[in-house]
């Protein structure tokens, strides 16, 4: 992908097609649906809906989280959320699967959480400061809530967002 991107600001654009048709193929090649499906299949019975239900007494959470799969929406919904002066947006970030892999939860070949961590609680709680310091920190004064991460991949890091988490509020973009 980046010779394609270097070829077609050489305005190589044959050759940068060409690249870029080599590196879809080569990413289409590497997906492994039945791998996919078996952890997918992991994700489910791992997290319960019992499991991702606030405990009495959580504070109150400032972060939204925006899913979806691409074209559904979940830019749209972004800026209308950000467009209110209380809410700021952190875009695409790969703040969820960071907080995956410091509790070692995210593993090959998707790098998403599969299973259900077993961290001490503090962990957790250090784990979600550490995710949210940076969004929270760039935000201007006043703002009430931030959204997070509207990566595609994200719907299977919602579990250990919930966990981190646990009164912040998802918008579900479909298609």
């Amino acid at each position: 992908f980046r010779l394609g991107r270097l070829l077609d600001r050489a305005k190589r654009f044959d050759e940068a097609f060409a690249a870029f048709a080599d590196a879809n193929g080569r990413v289409a090649a590497s997906f492994d649906a039945e791998a996919h499906r078996t952890a997918t299949d992991r994700l489910i019975e791992s997290w319960s809906a019992d499991q991702l239900v606030p405990a009495e007494g959580s504070q109150p959470d400032h972060h939204v989280f925006i899913v979806g799969m691409p074209r559904s929406g979940t830019t749209l919904v972004e800026q209308i959320l950000a467009a209110n002066p209380a809410v700021a947006s952190a875009g695409e970030t790969l703040l969820l699967p960071a907080a995956a892999r410091e509790l070692n939860l995210a593993r090959p070949p998707f790098q998403y959480v599969t299973e259900q961590p077993s961290a001490a609680p503090e962990h957790f709680e250090a784990t979600a400061a550490g995710v949210s310091t940076g969004p929270r920190q760039a935000a201007a004064p006043g703002v009430e809530r931030v959204t997070l991460d509207k990566l595609p991949i994200h719907p299977f890091f919602l579990p250990l967002a919930a966990r981190l988490f646990p009164t912040a509020r998802c918008s579900a973009c479909l298609r």
